[in-house]
């Protein structure tokens, strides 16, 4: 089993849900010194990178649009955890995110995000690989769009909208009939799941609580012991 869960700041230090996986858990903080940061990264099993503001589209190949909460710069924030998310990825460590955590995964895989879309700010019905229907608590107006090599884990059940802007010029682009949002995706190259919804803000024992932490555990957990 696994020994420790770190996890980014800006979130639930405690790592629920996905601690019950670990013997230990553990924050790192753009405050920690850079050998502490690197001490805490190298003694890892799993990082975890927490929901939050928009990143900066400059991350994604995308300047800012007026819909994007984010600077035509990256924060502090974004570099800390671009550099958390490489540090992970040469020390082969697998990595959770959630919601601004997940985006920031497609962005550094060399995907995009929709820097707005409507209809999920709310609970809604999401569709998974192994073919079940459960409920999912959202608050995002943002997408990923991630490379095709990637694993789509779930989508939306039904197509929330009919389009999204992406870019500068605020140009919408219409989403073909029947495409389904992607709600999780693995991030094969990476070693990594990022989850749209947030099941930190649901009960332990709810289906979409239950799934997630089963496909951390098989996917990213299992997969290094074998």
């Amino acid at each position: 089993m696994p020994k420790k869960l770190v996890v980014a700041e800006h979130g639930d230090d405690s790592g629920y849900p996905f601690h019950v996986l670990f013997d230990e858990v553990a924050q790192v903080k753009a405050t920690d010194g850079q050998s502490e940061v690197i001490n805490t990264i190298s003694n890892a099993d799993c990082l975890l990178l927490w929901g939050g503001t928009d990143i900066c589209p400059m991350l994604y190949g995308q300047k800012p649009n007026r819909f994007n909460e984010a600077g035509s710069v990256p924060s502090k924030r974004d570099l800390f955890e671009w550099k958390l998310i490489k540090m992970a990825v040469a020390a082969q460590i697998p990595i959770i995110g959630v919601c601004r955590g997940a985006q920031l995964l497609c962005a550094f895989d060399g995907g995009e995000l929709a820097q707005d879309i409507e209809g999920h700010l709310y609970s809604h019905n999401i569709k998974t690989y192994d073919g079940q229907v459960i409920m999912a608590k959202a608050n995002h107006h943002q997408m990923m769009l991630p490379k095709p090599h990637n694993v789509l884990l779930a989508t939306a059940l039904e197509q929330e909208h009919g389009g999204y802007y992406i870019g500068e010029n605020d140009a919408i682009n219409i989403i073909p009939k029947g495409y389904l949002e992607p709600e999780v995706v693995h991030f094969t190259q990476l070693n990594a799941i990022g989850f749209q919804p947030h099941p930190e803000w649901m009960d332990a024992e709810s289906p979409f609580v239950i799934w997630c932490v089963k496909q951390v555990r098989e996917k990213l957990l299992e997969k290094e012991t074998v």
